[in-house]
Protein backbone atom coordinates (compact mmCIF):
# COMPACT_ATOMS: atom_id res chain seq x y z
CA UNK A 1 0.00 0.00 0.00
CA UNK A 2 1.39 3.24 -1.30
CA UNK A 3 1.49 6.17 1.69
CA UNK A 4 -0.46 9.55 1.43
CA UNK A 5 2.25 12.21 1.70
CA UNK A 6 0.99 12.94 5.42
CA UNK A 7 1.65 9.19 6.53
CA UNK A 8 4.61 9.27 4.40
CA UNK A 9 6.44 12.57 6.45
CA UNK A 10 5.24 10.91 10.08
CA UNK A 11 6.82 8.04 8.94
CA UNK A 12 9.99 9.83 7.58
CA UNK A 13 10.30 11.25 11.27
CA UNK A 14 9.90 8.06 13.31
CA UNK A 15 6.46 8.93 14.33
CA UNK A 16 4.37 5.44 14.79
CA UNK A 17 1.57 6.91 17.74
CA UNK A 18 -0.60 9.56 17.05
CA UNK A 19 0.12 11.07 20.62
CA UNK A 20 3.47 11.55 19.04
CA UNK A 21 2.55 14.35 16.79
CA UNK A 22 4.22 17.62 17.61
CA UNK A 23 2.44 19.95 14.55
CA UNK A 24 4.39 22.66 16.05
CA UNK A 25 8.00 20.51 15.48
CA UNK A 26 6.78 18.89 12.12
CA UNK A 27 6.72 22.68 11.17
CA UNK A 28 9.75 23.25 12.17
CA UNK A 29 11.10 20.26 10.20
CA UNK A 30 9.24 22.04 7.26
CA UNK A 31 10.90 25.43 7.36
CA UNK A 32 8.17 26.89 8.91
CA UNK A 33 7.05 28.25 12.10
CA UNK A 34 3.65 28.29 13.61
CA UNK A 35 2.55 32.01 15.70
CA UNK A 36 -0.65 31.84 17.80
CA UNK A 37 -2.72 35.12 17.45
CA UNK A 38 -6.33 36.63 17.14
CA UNK A 39 -7.17 36.85 12.90
CA UNK A 40 -10.24 37.99 11.45
CA UNK A 41 -11.99 36.58 8.32
CA UNK A 42 -10.11 33.20 8.89
CA UNK A 43 -8.79 30.30 11.03
CA UNK A 44 -5.40 30.18 9.84
CA UNK A 45 -2.70 31.70 7.52
CA UNK A 46 0.38 30.89 6.06
CA UNK A 47 3.00 33.63 4.61
CA UNK A 48 5.75 31.85 2.68
CA UNK A 49 9.21 33.06 1.06
CA UNK A 50 11.68 30.87 -0.52
CA UNK A 51 12.08 27.68 1.75
CA UNK A 52 10.30 29.57 5.14
CA UNK A 53 6.83 30.07 6.20
CA UNK A 54 5.02 31.55 9.11
CA UNK A 55 1.92 29.93 9.98
CA UNK A 56 -0.41 31.92 12.39
CA UNK A 57 -3.81 30.03 13.58
CA UNK A 58 -6.05 31.97 15.70
CA UNK A 59 -5.68 31.20 19.23
CA UNK A 60 -9.21 32.20 20.08
CA UNK A 61 -10.51 29.15 18.91
CA UNK A 62 -10.39 25.35 21.04
CA UNK A 63 -7.49 23.03 20.93
CA UNK A 64 -8.61 20.78 18.48
CA UNK A 65 -9.54 23.42 16.24
CA UNK A 66 -6.02 24.77 16.53
CA UNK A 67 -4.26 21.93 15.36
CA UNK A 68 -6.41 20.93 12.32
CA UNK A 69 -6.20 24.73 11.27
CA UNK A 70 -1.94 24.15 11.51
CA UNK A 71 -2.14 20.19 10.01
CA UNK A 72 -4.24 21.77 7.08
CA UNK A 73 -1.66 25.33 6.49
CA UNK A 74 1.51 22.35 6.40
CA UNK A 75 -0.89 20.70 4.01
CA UNK A 76 -0.52 23.89 1.44
CA UNK A 77 2.62 24.52 2.67
CA UNK A 78 3.70 21.00 1.23
CA UNK A 79 1.21 20.63 -1.78
CA UNK A 80 1.17 24.62 -2.73
CA UNK A 81 4.15 26.23 -1.60
CA UNK A 82 5.30 29.17 -4.08
CA UNK A 83 0.96 30.22 -4.07
CA UNK A 84 -0.87 32.44 -2.52
CA UNK A 85 -4.38 31.00 -0.85
CA UNK A 86 -6.94 31.74 1.43
CA UNK A 87 -9.66 29.43 2.87
CA UNK A 88 -12.75 30.76 3.73
CA UNK A 89 -14.50 29.49 7.13
CA UNK A 90 -17.68 28.56 4.61
CA UNK A 91 -15.54 26.56 2.54
CA UNK A 92 -13.97 24.62 5.22
CA UNK A 93 -17.68 24.03 7.12
CA UNK A 94 -18.21 22.04 3.09
CA UNK A 95 -15.24 20.00 3.94
CA UNK A 96 -16.18 19.17 7.56
CA UNK A 97 -19.47 17.86 6.42
CA UNK A 98 -17.88 15.81 3.31
CA UNK A 99 -15.46 14.27 6.23
CA UNK A 100 -18.06 13.44 8.38
CA UNK A 101 -16.35 15.67 11.14
CA UNK A 102 -18.88 17.36 14.08
CA UNK A 103 -19.07 21.24 14.21
CA UNK A 104 -17.26 22.58 17.37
Amino acid sequence: MKLRPAELLLKNLGITDPREIDLEAIALDQGAIVKHGSLDGCEARIVGYGSRAIITVDDRKPRTRLRFSTAHELGHWKHHRGRSLVCRPDELSDLRSILLIPSE
